[in-house]
């Protein structure tokens, strides 16, 4: 009987792993702050970057959903063991969104925009390549529409990362939208590009029991090009605070004195970070927006961030 024992043990642990092993991978990650950015690429057509962003959580007819802006509309997304489903507010059902599940060339009716009807799995190792990088174990979906020129024709997500790439049709031809940034939990893909960005370390703070707030300043330079910085003091780096009003409330600099000195410095690649502390004790209960900038001779880098004082 010992031995039965440790037969069904070890084939209970091999049927685990055969189940996991062959669980769908998680091909559009749902966790608030992830986000994507594409660009459109046509002979003929110019437009402005569009997005897909987690923004959060919401609890609908005794479930959570993921609160997802999915270029341009706002969408309640669960994930489930078939795939994800999209959360009607007017209906208060469910509807198929995309069946990450399905047999490759096998099509399920869908409910991802307005002018698809249907989603065909055409592939699991699709080759896509875009400006953040180049995958080969992609998900390939095709789309049949119900409008006539318009609408989603393709889509392709990786595992673990998100969607990648899709393409669109319109009067006019199709368009083709490749991936230039994204953040998938620790997963992060980017085009080459100089970006400059403020961060900080909470986004509310409760006076007494905090009194100053951390900001961190990140300059990076991806381009493949080197990136010349021209300040004309010791000063490197500024920042000011607003308040709901638009009234300015503190500036760093205000205290300070710099050496009056032209220096230049270089960023070949990588990163350039910069941190400093702002004291809050002088600001009463309200929002606030944060903005900061290198002190360079044009003001070429610039971010801006909100926060909340509260007691």
């Amino acid at each position: 009987m010992p031995g039965t024992r440790i037969f069904t043990a070890s084939f209970l642990i091999v049927a685990a792993a055969t189940l996991s092993s062959a669980a769908t991978p998680v091909y559009f990650p749902l966790q608030p702050g992830n986000s994507w950015a594409f660009r459109g690429i046509s002979p003929w057509y110019n437009a402005e970057p569009v997005t897909i962003e987690v923004q959060g959580t919401e609890h609908l007819s005794d479930r959570d959903y993921s609160r997802v802006s999915f270029l341009g509309r706002t969408l309640y997304l669960r994930s489930t063991d078939n795939g994800i489903v999209s959360f009607n507010v007017t209906s208060g059902g469910e509807t198929p969104w995309l069946p990450f599940d399905a047999p490759v060339g096998t099509s399920r009716p869908i409910e991802i925009e307005p002018c698809t009807k249907a989603a065909k799995v055409e592939s699991r190792t699709a080759k896509v390549k875009t400006p953040a990088g180049e995958w080969e174990n992609a998900i390939q979906f095709s789309f049949e529409q119900s409008c006539a020129d318009a609408g989603m024709t393709t889509m392709y997500f990786v595992p673990d990362l998100g969607p990648v790439a899709y393409e669109t049709t319109t009067l006019a031809g199709a368009v083709r939208w490749e991936l230039i940034y994204a953040r998938s939990g620790s997963t992060t893909a980017e085009s080459p590009q100089v970006a400059f960005t403020i961060a900080l370390n909470a986004p509310v703070y409760k006076i007494p029991d905090v009194t100053t707030m951390l900001v961190r300043l990140t300059l990076r330079n991806t381009s493949g090009q080197p990136v010349t910085l021209v300040f004309t003091s010791s000063q490197s780096y500024d920042l000011r605070i607003w308040n709901d009003k638009g009234e300015s409330v503190y500036a760093w600099s205000a205290d300070k004195l710099f050496a009056q000195v032209v220096r230049r410095e270089q960023l070949t690649a990588g990163e350039r970070t910069f941190a400093f502390t702002v004291p809050l004790a002088s600001l009463p209960v309200g929002r606030y927006v944060a903005e900061a900038w290198l002190a360079t001779q044009a003001r070429e880098y610039v971010g801006v961030v909100g926060f909340e004082v509260t007691q």
